[in-house]
């Protein structure tokens, strides 16, 4: 029986063309013949939505993705939205199980967010900065996400980043201790655009499969290698 990776939609139209990009993308990086991509949810009450969350993934699926979507979700509380409560309870959920759980632009935010790290929106000369392709090497990285990958060519299109400045916000000592399990492995400047969070399989980027592909192979790989026993 195939292992299945459960993706919940942060903010795109269902079925929509950048929707279906993003699931095309996911699929043609990973082993169709381990893993099964669910993605359609429930015709009514689109259960695979963020704001839908009416069980526990951790649970139904072995794996996990956050999806891009609205690129201001990781700006939002539970005390103003609770649903996004429901979605940060989840990640924890996951992490703690030691589900793999893998964020991808907006998925990357909330991965953040729900570990105490702050966003900014950027200035229009850092847009323009990001919004470009550009080379990034991970030859100085130590952490198997990235193995056997030299460099990567990404660009950045979100209008809001993690902010990689040191003064960032500190409140009890238990969102102190999840900041601090926060890895930001690769950074274009002071914009962390690869992470990983926690000590189990939790990573994701802020740029899109198609620039990042390698990255995400590579943690499918030690998701289905850690599911088979391996490791």
């Amino acid at each position: 029986m195939k292992k299945s990776i459960g993706v919940i939609n942060l903010g795109c139209i269902p079925g929509g063309d950048y929707w279906n990009s993003f699931i095309s993308n996911l699929k043609s990086v990973i082993d169709l013949n381990f893993w099964e991509v669910k993605s359609e949810g429930h015709p009514e009450r689109g259960r695979f939505g963020y704001r839908e969350i009416d069980f526990d993934f951790t649970d139904a699926y072995d794996a996990l993705v956050l999806s891009p979507g609205d690129a201001k979700i990781g700006l939002r509380t539970p005390d103003r939205e609770p649903e996004v409560g429901g979605l940060y309870d989840l990640i924890d959920r996951a992490i703690a199980k030691n589900v793999p759980i893998f964020g991808i632009n907006a998925g990357y935010q909330a991965l953040n967010s729900a570990h105490g790290k702050v966003l900014r929106k950027l200035s229009d000369t850092e847009k323009e900065n990001l919004n470009r392709e550009q080379e990034i090497s991970l030859s100085s990285v130590d952490n198997n996400i990235v193995g056997g990958v030299d460099s990567l060519i990404v660009k950045i299109g979100s209008g809001y980043v993690v902010s990689g400045n040191s003064e960032e916000m500190r409140k009890d000592s238990v969102m102190r201790q999840k900041q601090d399990s926060v890895n930001h492995l690769v950074s274009i400047g002071n914009v962390p655009i690869i992470s990983c969070f926690g000590e189990g399989l939790a990573c994701g980027s802020q740029a899109n499969i198609q620039y990042v592909h390698p990255i995400v192979i590579n943690f499918f790989n030690m998701a289905k290698a850690s599911l088979e026993g391996r490791v």
